[in-house]
């Protein structure tokens, strides 16, 4: 005598396993080629070998005789929006930490980024 239940556990079974009969199966073409990276090579002794400068090391930190300019900005605006104007006010404070001097600084002002029509959405 068969179980009573016995067609309902094949009837579960068979519906679990119809995903995967039409899971795609993985094709050879997709494979990729073994990869010829060696990681032991990074971090052999002599993938540094240059010592770096005074400014900084061979791993890009910072070394001993390292510096960084500095910018300060006090910016003063107001935005009339029913005359669609901006005026305002600025002082940048900047400060020289290099063993050189200076001979200019270059500043340059973005205006209307955003628009279509701007000159800095030219640029790349």
């Amino acid at each position: 005598m068969r179980h009573p239940r016995a067609g309902t556990i094949a009837e579960l079974l068979l519906l679990l396993s119809l995903p995967a009969l039409f899971a795609p199966a993985p094709l050879a073409a997709q494979s990729k080629p073994p990869s010829r990276y060696d990681a032991r090579q990074v971090f052999d002794p002599l993938f540094m070998a240059e010592r770096g400068t005074q400014y900084r090391s061979a791993d890009g930190s910072p070394g001993p005789g390292y510096w960084q300019n500095r910018a300060d900005y006090a910016i003063d605006a107001r935005l009339d929006d029913q005359a669609h104007a901006i005026e305002g006010h600025v002082v940048i404070t900047y400060t020289n930490e290099s063993p050189d001097s200076l001979r200019f600084l270059w500043l340059q002002l973005d205006q209307n980024l955003t628009r279509a029509d701007s000159r800095g959405s030219v640029t790349s």
